[in-house]
């Protein structure tokens, strides 16, 4: 039905034209309308779910459609579209010679990760108990025995490992699951482990559903029995987050999109506007992307960070302090929170 509704000669012919003429507001206007009816769409009929974040807010899906087509079309010092840009040049092919279905569906993916990290970003600021809940979880079950964890449009999906799950069965209905966990006896002070393992013997232990059911439904329940007033965090503080939870190639995916804004906030807001020359704004990000590595390798700096910036400017004391340090520490923040923005966007 989606497909009807957009003409993608236009979307197509409008991407190119506004990545060379920002200011052209006919075609821009074309552009934003389809973003936004796809963007609705993903919201209304992937996400359903979720609709109680945004409600709570006092929005509703047209208006968070708008705050997410609002990032995209945010315009750098230049005025351009910098993020469409970005976009163009990620296609695997120059965008004259993408077919145009080829160039939909880049473009329906890209909207989708912009709304999904909005929606992790609502439900972080609405629940931040639900938020460390999930996350606990989500590392747990990363290394159990019970269940793999497959991407879904609908979100992070449990699969029980060795099992068939009966994917041609309608899903469990959350009510059903809920009756049989909450009539398990066991320990108030039970591990996550120990509850997942519950959660693998209630699904499997049947056979007239689906054996899946969604990370986030799980930490809802969790938290409905358990955590009401307080939550065991595996996390040292709740800022931090968990490289080990990760896969290898999320990982380098995450790093890698950490490093990409990073080094875009360092030459439009430093570079660009005069407060570092190129061989200072290099330094700075040569030395900001080794702390990152060491983050990922082994979850913590191996250095100062007076000394990851020694080995790419000449500095002492002084000039670190009065020039470096307060930009390091804040360039390091920001990468922390884009790390957990892009985990929390797997929900």
């Amino acid at each position: 039905m989606l497909s009807m509704k957009i003409d993608f000669t236009t979307l197509k012919n409008s991407i190119q034209i506004i990545s060379v003429d920002s200011k052209n507001l006919k075609v821009l206007s074309q552009l934003v309308k389809i973003s936004r009816i796809v963007a609705c769409s993903y919201l209304n009929n992937i996400r359903p779910s979720l609709h109680y974040l945004y409600q709570q807010q006092g929005i509703t899906t047209t208006d968070l459609s708008y705050d997410c087509i609002a990032e995209i079309f945010s315009r750098d010092e230049n005025d351009s579209f910098y993020r469409i840009e970005k976009f163009c040049k990620s296609l695997n092919d120059s965008l004259e010679k993408v077919s145009e279905i080829d160039i939909f569906l880049a473009w329906k993916s890209f909207l989708i990760k912009v709304v999904d990290a909005q929606l992790a970003r609502l439900y972080s600021q609405s629940d931040p108990t639900g938020t460390k809940i999930l996350r606990n979880i989500r590392d747990v079950v990363r290394e159990s025995d019970y269940f793999i964890m497959e991407k879904t449009m609908s979100g992070n999906m449990l699969v029980p490992k060795n099992v068939n799950p009966l994917y041609h069965l309608p899903s469990i209905p959350i009510e059903k699951f809920e009756s049989e966990y909450f009539t398990t006896t066991f320990d108030r002070k039970s591990s996550f482990n120990e509850q997942i393992a519950i959660v693998y013997n209630i699904l499997t232990g049947q056979s007239e559903y689906r054996r899946t059911i969604l990370l986030l439904d799980i930490s809802k329940i969790f938290k409905h029995r358990f955590f009401s007033d307080s939550i065991p965090n595996n996390s040292n503080n709740e800022s931090s987050y968990n490289v080990r939870s990760l896969t290898n190639l999320e990982i380098e995916e995450f790093e890698s999109r950490v490093l990409s804004t990073l080094k875009e906030k360092i030459f439009l807001q430093y570079f660009a506007k005069g407060k570092f020359n190129k061989a200072q704004a290099e330094g700075v990000y040569f030395a900001v992307r080794d702390i990152v590595n060491d983050w990922c390798l082994n979850g913590e700096c191996e250095e100062t960070f007076y000394n990851y910036l020694a080995r790419y400017i000449a500095i002492n004391e002084a000039l670190y302090s009065n020039t470096y340090k307060a930009k390091l520490e804040y360039l390091t923040k920001l990468a922390r929170e884009e790390f957990i923005s892009l985990i929390d966007s797997e929900i």
